[in-house]
């Protein structure tokens, strides 16, 4: 019979030997202040004793045996091959996705997500934060499937798409954020970190021309040029991407015509710009009035 031995320091204990050579002493069942008062005569059958005291000592080796099997002391489990680590990683550079200069409204980036440890991973949750205006947003992501596990290899990577979108030119920092407790790379409370810095410039052209280009008047069979610099304003990068031409008054829309530059072409923020040249060439009689739009895609 095994008894667990407990209470306080005035108390009496049996030690092992007592029990076995037959003297009295006072059993504590379970913390309990009333004991019972065991006696285990001297008297009795040798044999009894020396089976019991065989018994004890197949007990105590076996507790023994699963104790040392059980205990790995002063062997760390991540230097063992068999275990091996548990890491979170993507395929952006230092693990952040960026969206530097954005020129339209809205820009979409993809990424992927994987373990490069040796030993299977759950990602029991992510989202974005740092974002009190919604500007980013998840487009792709295995959410249905959450929480997911990653085995791993990055052959084993799940995809995640990404979209920045924001009117007001400025600086963005939200950072998407996944909780791993089971990684080695994640901060105390088991996160993972994926930070999204975004800048959003100010761009569009200024024309130094005015609103408007004035041929003035121009007689039929000859043909006149007119330039106009275009700059850019803002703070980044201005694309100029076509043109389309709208007919507001005249016989025919042939009357002007787009001489370069050619396009698509890129005006950087650093006060350059380029020279759109017109030519206008009359093809009605008697004297008209032409007039047409330019529209610039950007």
């Amino acid at each position: 019979m095994w008894w667990r031995l407990l209470g306080k320091t005035t108390k009496k204990f049996c030690s092992l030997s007592q029990l076995f050579d037959g003297k009295s002493c006072v059993i504590v069942r379970d913390g309990m202040a009333n004991g019972s008062q065991v006696s285990l005569s001297s008297e009795r059958d040798f044999h009894m004793r020396t089976s019991a005291k065989k018994v004890l000592g197949l007990f105590l080796m076996l507790l023994w045996v699963a104790v040392a099997q059980g205990c790995q002391c002063g062997v760390s489990l991540r230097a063992d091959p068999e275990i091996g680590p548990r890491q979170l990683k993507t395929d952006l550079p230092e693990n952040a996705l960026r969206f530097d200069q954005v020129q339209r409204l809205s820009q979409t980036k993809p990424f992927v997500l994987y373990n490069d440890g040796t030993q299977p991973l759950n990602v029991i949750s992510f989202g974005i934060i740092d974002d009190p205006e919604g500007i980013y947003a998840i487009l792709e992501s295995p959410s249905s499937q959450k929480p997911f596990t990653l085995a791993p290899g990055i052959q084993h990577a799940v995809s995640f798409s990404v979209r920045f979108r924001a009117r007001r030119p400025g600086v963005y920092n939200a950072r998407m954020r996944f909780f791993a407790p089971s990684a080695d790379n994640t901060d105390e409370d088991g996160y993972f970190y994926v930070p999204m810095p975004a800048e959003r410039g100010k761009f569009g052209p200024l024309f130094d021309c005015g609103d408007a280009l004035d041929f003035g008047e121009v007689p039929l069979g000859q043909t006149k040029e007119l330039t106009c610099e275009v700059k850019n304003a803002g703070t980044a990068p201005l694309l100029l991407n076509g043109f389309s031409y709208k007919r507001k008054e005249g016989n025919t829309p042939s009357d002007f015509a787009w001489l370069s530059p050619e396009l698509p072409l890129r005006i950087p923020p650093d006060g350059s710009g380029v020279t759109i040249r017109i030519r206008y060439k009359p093809s009605d009689f008697p004297p008209g009035k032409d007039e047409g739009i330019y529209i610039l895609e950007t």
